[in-house]
């Protein structure tokens, strides 16, 4: 795979992991408990902070799973 796709497909993969943290935050999960916290903590213009650490912590079970 060349360098550019490479990047891109990362881009995207990121893209979806974020989207599945906001998704995650609309339920009654640890998780999702965490996100909102987080949105709180670091205030309604940087709540993508919280999706961005949140998808972090999404990350191992995703690859358990893949």
């Amino acid at each position: 795979m060349s360098r550019n796709r490479a990047i891109a497909a990362e881009a995207r993969f990121r893209a979806a992991m974020v989207e599945a943290a906001w998704v995650t935050a609309r339920t009654r999960s640890s998780i999702g408990t965490r996100l909102r916290r987080l949105g709180r903590g670091f205030g309604k213009q940087h709540a993508k902070k919280g999706a961005v650490a949140v998808a972090d912590t999404l990350l191992p079970p995703c690859f358990v799973i893949a």
